[in-house]
């Protein structure tokens, strides 16, 4: 059986337009991929910029119960931590927002002391070109007004250098 001469050559024509269909279909199928991974690393990198923020604000905090805890005052550190095997240095600026009088145990006040407001900022340097800053609030009972804030503040204690086990 033969073809007549304007079907010749139809089967390849044919050929060719699948062929660039699905290589069309190949090359969006690896941009959505390369997108949605982009997309995950991101999310991972904010997860674990957070994680290293609240665990550097929880390990610098002192608790309240413990003998010998120094007092808070306005300064600003530089600490590090480990994620994922990963160090990553946190900068903690603390500050006194204000005051007012202490209440213990809910009803009775304590003579002479006061409740005084922190604001501590945990900025995380290491995720990148962008910075993430996470606050956290403290009322601690102190026996005066809020500390001055020195001049200090500009320049933050070096972290110590160590890296992750």
């Amino acid at each position: 059986m033969t073809l007549p001469l304007a079907q010749a050559g139809l089967a390849l024509l044919m050929a060719l337009i699948m062929l660039g269909l699905l290589s069309l279909l190949g090359a969006s199928a690896v941009a959505i991929t390369t997108a949605h991974l982009r997309l995950v690393g991101n999310l991972q990198a904010a997860y674990e910029a957070e994680l290293a923020a609240r665990r550097v604000i929880g390990q610098w905090l002192c608790d309240p119960g413990k003998i010998g805890c120094p007092p808070l005052m306005a300064r600003c550190q530089i600490l590090p931590t480990c994620i994922n095997g990963r160090r990553i240095d946190v900068r903690i600026e603390t500050r006194c927002t204000g005051s007012r009088p202490a209440s213990a145990a809910g009803e009775s006040l304590v003579a002479g002391m006061l409740d005084t407001q922190w604001d501590i900022a945990a900025t995380v340097l290491t995720t990148g070109q962008t910075r993430q800053t996470y606050h956290a609030g403290v009322l601690v009972l102190q026996g005066g007004e809020c500390p001055q804030a020195s001049a200090a503040l500009a320049v933050c204690e070096p972290a110590s250098d160590g890296g992750c086990d």
